[in-house]
């Protein structure tokens, strides 16, 4: 991963909804009664709802991360990533608090959570909205504050030129129609192969076979 993108803003991000999270379920625990009953119609609608959300939000979000991947820009995504690193734990939670709605329903889909239940399950249930709003706000965020990253088109890069005032020489040209052209090399490196014409501001590395044929021509560094 671009190192861009694991800025402070992003660690901060999941430390701040980790907290969010411990202290949901910290008044879970605490508040929990020894036995808690609800009905499996009120309990379920919501956490598929927010499936429903979560499969909404994450090609979103994951669109808009691929997208200033493909830009290249070095830029703090870290809100858009840590909104992205939520997604995994929503879809977590709320598949384990759909399974303790099957595990502990009755015959008349009443659910009864007792023990460590009472408290665990209903937790994971709050723990997904509490992600689920976090990951909105992350992205949200995101597009707020680093709108530049998106908004603001890529600069056009002029590529460097190089001016040759030679004649030219062709690949497949033969060493001698190169040194007839050209001239004397002002270096050779037999081993390498290359023969170096310099002049100012270029140098041109011309490759030969050992066939004595011009393999190709480097302009403007060794190779």
């Amino acid at each position: 991963m671009n190192q861009a993108f694991l800025t402070p803003s992003y660690w901060a991000s999941l430390a701040v909804v980790g907290v969010l999270v411990a202290a949901i379920l910290l008044v879970a625990w605490r508040a929990a009664p020894e036995e808690r009953t609800v009905t499996g119609a009120a309990y379920r609608p919501l956490l598929t709802t927010g499936l429903t959300l979560l499969g909404l939000l994450l090609p979103f979000s994951g669109a808009a991360l691929l997208y200033v991947l493909r830009l290249g820009r070095q830029a703090d995504a870290g809100f858009l990533l840590a909104a992205l690193t939520l997604y995994p734990a929503v879809l977590i939670c709320a598949v384990w608090a759909l399974a303790g709605s099957l595990r502990y329903a009755d015959e008349d889909d009443i659910l009864v959570f007792k023990g460590s239940a009472a408290w665990a399950y209903p937790g994971a249930y709050a723990a997904v909205y509490v992600l689920l709003v976090s990951a909105i706000v992350l992205t949200a965020l995101f597009f707020v504050l680093r709108a530049d990253l998106v908004m603001r088109p890529p600069v056009a890069t002029v590529p460097a030129t190089a001016t040759l005032s030679r004649q030219p020489i062709r690949i497949g040209d033969s060493k001698a129609t190169v040194l007839e052209l050209w001239g004397k090399p002002d270096s050779v490196s037999t081993a390498a192969g290359y023969m170096y014409y310099s002049r100012p501001d270029t140098l041109i590395a011309v490759s030969v076979t050992p066939r004595g044929t011009v393999r190709s021509v480097l302009v403007g560094a060794l190779p």
